[in-house]
């Protein structure tokens, strides 16, 4: 008994998708640095936004660009300094600069020794907010970068999003914010 083989057949070709549309209301950002990549996977995990942390109990809820200590780092979107604060409450050496637009959407730089001071109107892609950076001394073998959030606050007009309450205790109203994934805006596809 013999078997004819059977030629292969061709796989059709897949429809072009169309380029995906900014969420409503979100603008396209300027780029804070000149070259966007995203951190590939090291021995601390990879850095696009929903990667696993912590054995997979929770989520990045950031985007981590590869960047070299003293890399300039610029505004992607217009808007004021809101807050120059500290990611590790005990260790004082690491920076972040939040911005915040007019319409509430809030982003943080992560690992940014700022050069620019709180209140201060930014411009998208022109003003420097400061310098990536150096994180090996706190993480041997990371890949160094910038790490980019951002969030919608519930009332576009909050520009402080630490007010005390009733009994003069910090609340943290950030936390609270809706989490945005910045990478299609900031991965515009040609």
């Amino acid at each position: 008994m013999s078997q004819k083989s059977v030629p292969p057949k061709a796989i059709p070709a897949l429809p072009k998708m169309p380029r995906p549309a900014l969420p409503p209301s979100l603008p396209a950002l300027a780029r804070p640095l000149a070259h966007l990549e995203i951190r590939k996977r090291d021995r601390f995990g990879e850095g696009h936004f929903g990667a696993s942390r912590d054995g997979g109990r929770r989520r990045h809820m950031g985007l981590d660009l590869v960047a070299l200590p003293g890399t300039p780092v610029t505004s992607p979107l217009d808007g004021t300094v809101t807050r120059l604060g500290w990611p590790y409450g005990n260790d004082p050496s690491y920076r972040y600069v939040e911005v915040t637009a007019d319409a509430g959407l809030v982003v943080r730089h992560f690992y940014v020794a700022p050069e620019i001071g709180l209140g201060r109107r930014v411009t998208a892609g022109e003003t420097c907010l400061g310098t990536v950076q150096d994180l090996t001394r706190r993480y041997p073998d990371i890949t160094n970068h910038l790490h980019f959030e951002m969030r919608q606050a519930a009332d576009p007009a909050c520009r402080d999003h630490r007010p005390r309450d009733t009994r003069g205790r910090r609340r943290n109203l950030y936390r609270g914010y809706s989490v945005i994934d910045p990478t299609p805006l900031l991965f515009i596809p040609a």
